[in-house]
């Protein structure tokens, strides 16, 4: 049920021109998005080392995991050396 507010906000916000819409929906889906959880995003990067490893033994590829400063949110990079 739309309370009296929510109704007068949202046809308010349907009167403005389509940029500034999108940019207020934009605004409101990013509202409703859960922070980074920085434990769990340390605990899948040490999983993903530890299975890329596993692969790199499997096939005698040599790998030479490294931290990218330039992609904090994703942390480590991989890099391949074939023997």
């Amino acid at each position: 049920m739309k309370t009296e507010i929510l109704n007068k906000l949202l046809s308010e916000a349907l009167l403005l021109p389509e940029a500034e819409r999108a940019e207020l929906a934009h605004a409101l889906v990013k509202s409703l998005d859960a922070p980074d959880d920085v434990g769990a995003l340390e605990a899948w990067n040490k999983e993903i080392l530890r299975r890329v490893k596993l692969l790199v033994e499997a096939a005698n590829t040599d790998i030479e995991p490294r931290h990218c400063e330039n992609n904090k949110k994703h942390g480590v990079l991989f890099r391949y050396r074939y023997e």
